[in-house]
């Protein structure tokens, strides 16, 4: 220690046992706030980890809280998907059962109404009967094939004879035209000549010329006495739509 003044400088030592105990005072107080600092980092590391792992646990079982509500979405999905195909498939079936009935019901009435036609005489008191005309598509474009049902309904059933004009009534070019049977079919046929006594079912092909449209169909048949002649007209639209 050194202690001045206005005379003189005085130098003053503390003993070599006091400044070693002083300095291991310090080392022991420096060691103790080390092991202090040591204890206590493990204890907020592992209060961290704490905290981490828990929060980690909570996010899995939200997780598998999410999966499993999304599998039961994905299931409920994929029972209403089979439902609703099961129901329209089984829907489709009744309509088209429904469809193939009604089909076979007309055809059923019109095998009805054409034998008793042919077993009732006198149903139609002209003695000549259209019982069906019909047009579907041919094997090339603006080609038709025609069928044409024909009964006698007279009692004594003699043989019935006629001829059938058949005449198509359009536009070409412009212009109003009309096309006789000798037109519309190759070879030319200009009529149909039949002759039969119970029924005939006359079939065969139609075919436009380029650039004709067709408006209406008429038909005409001459009938030999005691019958007597028919005229049918059909609009275009009807037989082929």
């Amino acid at each position: 220690m050194i202690v001045r003044n206005r005379r003189q400088l005085v130098v003053d030592c503390y003993p070599p046992g006091r400044v070693r105990l002083l300095w291991l005072l310090i080392a022991a107080l420096l060691g103790l706030l080390l092991w202090g600092y040591l204890m206590y980092l493990p204890q907020q590391v592992n209060n961290r980890e704490a905290l981490q792992d828990g929060e980690r646990l909570r996010l899995m079982q939200l997780l598998q809280k999410a999966q499993r509500r999304e599998q039961e979405l994905a299931d409920q999905v994929q029972l209403m998907t089979g439902r609703y195909e099961t129901e329209h498939k089984i829907r489709s079936e009744v309509e088209e059962m429904l469809r193939s009935q009604q089909q076979e019901t007309f055809r059923l009435q019109q095998q009805i109404s054409f034998y008793s036609a042919i077993i009732e005489p006198n149903a139609d008191k002209g003695g000549l009967k259209l019982q069906d005309f019909s047009l579907t598509p041919g094997s090339v474009p603006g080609a038709y094939r025609y069928r044409m049902v024909l009964i006698q309904t007279l009692e004594n059933r003699r043989e019935a004879r006629c001829t059938v004009d058949l005449t198509l009534v359009g536009e070409q070019g412009g212009s109003a035209s009309s096309l006789g049977l000798g037109q519309l079919t190759e070879p030319p046929t200009p009529n149909l000549q039949l002759a039969f006594r119970y029924y005939r079912i006359v079939e065969g092909e139609l075919r436009l010329p380029p650039g004709f449209t067709p408006r209406q169909l008429k038909l005409r048949i001459h009938a030999r006495e005691p019958l007597r002649d028919l005229e049918r007209s059909y609009a275009w639209s009807d037989l082929v739509g």
